[in-house]
Protein backbone atom coordinates (compact mmCIF):
# COMPACT_ATOMS: atom_id res chain seq x y z
CA UNK A 1 0.00 0.00 0.00
CA UNK A 2 2.57 2.65 1.10
CA UNK A 3 5.20 1.72 -1.75
CA UNK A 4 2.81 3.22 -3.90
CA UNK A 5 3.23 6.99 -2.03
CA UNK A 6 7.08 5.73 -2.18
CA UNK A 7 7.26 5.66 -6.18
CA UNK A 8 4.85 8.41 -6.86
CA UNK A 9 7.13 10.46 -3.93
CA UNK A 10 10.63 9.85 -5.85
CA UNK A 11 8.57 12.45 -8.97
CA UNK A 12 7.43 14.69 -6.17
CA UNK A 13 9.19 17.69 -4.72
CA UNK A 14 11.65 16.76 -2.11
CA UNK A 15 9.14 18.26 1.13
CA UNK A 16 6.15 16.14 -0.92
CA UNK A 17 8.17 13.00 -0.42
CA UNK A 18 9.14 14.10 3.35
CA UNK A 19 5.83 13.94 3.74
CA UNK A 20 5.03 10.57 2.76
CA UNK A 21 7.82 9.31 4.29
CA UNK A 22 6.73 10.08 7.44
CA UNK A 23 2.84 9.33 6.68
CA UNK A 24 4.38 6.00 6.05
CA UNK A 25 6.67 5.73 9.27
CA UNK A 26 3.53 6.49 11.05
CA UNK A 27 1.42 4.23 9.76
CA UNK A 28 3.79 1.89 10.61
CA UNK A 29 3.87 3.06 14.33
CA UNK A 30 0.15 2.42 14.56
CA UNK A 31 -0.05 -0.73 13.10
CA UNK A 32 2.92 -2.02 15.38
CA UNK A 33 0.86 -0.75 18.65
CA UNK A 34 -2.08 -2.63 17.25
CA UNK A 35 -0.04 -5.68 16.82
CA UNK A 36 1.33 -5.69 20.32
CA UNK A 37 -2.53 -5.61 21.54
CA UNK A 38 -3.63 -8.21 19.22
CA UNK A 39 -0.16 -10.22 19.26
CA UNK A 40 3.01 -11.08 16.44
CA UNK A 41 0.66 -13.83 15.38
CA UNK A 42 -2.49 -12.41 15.13
CA UNK A 43 -2.98 -10.79 11.26
CA UNK A 44 -2.39 -7.36 12.63
CA UNK A 45 0.75 -8.96 14.00
CA UNK A 46 1.79 -10.76 11.14
CA UNK A 47 1.16 -7.24 8.37
CA UNK A 48 2.54 -5.33 10.66
CA UNK A 49 5.97 -7.05 10.07
CA UNK A 50 5.32 -7.46 6.53
CA UNK A 51 4.44 -3.61 6.12
CA UNK A 52 7.46 -2.30 8.47
CA UNK A 53 10.01 -4.45 6.47
CA UNK A 54 8.31 -3.58 3.22
CA UNK A 55 8.72 0.33 4.25
CA UNK A 56 12.32 -0.06 5.77
CA UNK A 57 13.45 -2.00 2.29
CA UNK A 58 12.66 0.71 0.37
CA UNK A 59 13.96 2.89 2.38
CA UNK A 60 17.03 1.56 2.65
CA UNK A 61 17.50 1.61 -1.02
CA UNK A 62 16.16 5.48 -1.51
CA UNK A 63 19.04 6.50 0.54
CA UNK A 64 21.82 4.22 -1.33
CA UNK A 65 20.74 6.52 -4.17
CA UNK A 66 23.55 8.33 -5.82
CA UNK A 67 20.90 11.43 -6.46
CA UNK A 68 19.59 10.99 -2.71
CA UNK A 69 21.38 14.44 -1.18
CA UNK A 70 21.04 13.60 2.25
CA UNK A 71 24.40 13.97 4.29
CA UNK A 72 26.45 11.10 4.23
CA UNK A 73 26.72 10.73 7.87
CA UNK A 74 22.40 11.19 8.23
CA UNK A 75 22.32 8.48 5.28
CA UNK A 76 24.85 6.00 6.96
CA UNK A 77 23.27 6.28 10.42
CA UNK A 78 19.43 5.48 8.73
CA UNK A 79 21.30 2.82 7.28
CA UNK A 80 22.34 1.41 10.29
CA UNK A 81 18.76 1.69 11.97
CA UNK A 82 17.10 0.39 8.58
CA UNK A 83 19.60 -2.65 8.91
CA UNK A 84 18.73 -3.27 12.59
CA UNK A 85 14.89 -2.42 12.18
CA UNK A 86 14.74 -5.15 9.46
CA UNK A 87 17.19 -7.51 11.00
CA UNK A 88 14.27 -7.46 14.55
CA UNK A 89 11.36 -8.25 11.97
CA UNK A 90 13.10 -10.85 11.10
CA UNK A 91 14.24 -12.11 14.44
CA UNK A 92 10.55 -11.72 15.71
CA UNK A 93 9.00 -13.78 12.55
CA UNK A 94 11.51 -16.33 13.56
CA UNK A 95 9.91 -15.97 17.36
CA UNK A 96 13.69 -15.57 18.52
CA UNK A 97 12.26 -11.79 20.03
CA UNK A 98 9.19 -10.39 20.63
CA UNK A 99 10.30 -6.54 21.12
CA UNK A 100 7.63 -4.53 19.03
CA UNK A 101 8.52 -2.12 21.56
CA UNK A 102 12.13 -1.30 19.52
CA UNK A 103 10.35 -1.16 16.43
CA UNK A 104 7.79 1.25 17.74
CA UNK A 105 10.45 3.38 19.34
CA UNK A 106 12.41 3.64 16.56
CA UNK A 107 9.89 4.60 14.09
CA UNK A 108 8.81 7.14 16.12
CA UNK A 109 12.02 8.44 16.54
CA UNK A 110 12.57 8.50 12.41
CA UNK A 111 9.05 9.99 12.20
CA UNK A 112 9.77 12.79 14.61
CA UNK A 113 12.83 13.53 13.40
CA UNK A 114 11.64 13.79 9.08
CA UNK A 115 9.31 16.21 10.88
CA UNK A 116 11.72 18.42 12.13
Amino acid sequence: MYTSYYAESSQLSGSCQKSNEIEAINHLVDLLKEAKVQGIQSAVGINALYQTNLVWCFLLEDLAKPENTMPDQLKADLVSIGLFILKEVGRIRQNESDNLDALIDLNTMISTGLAQ
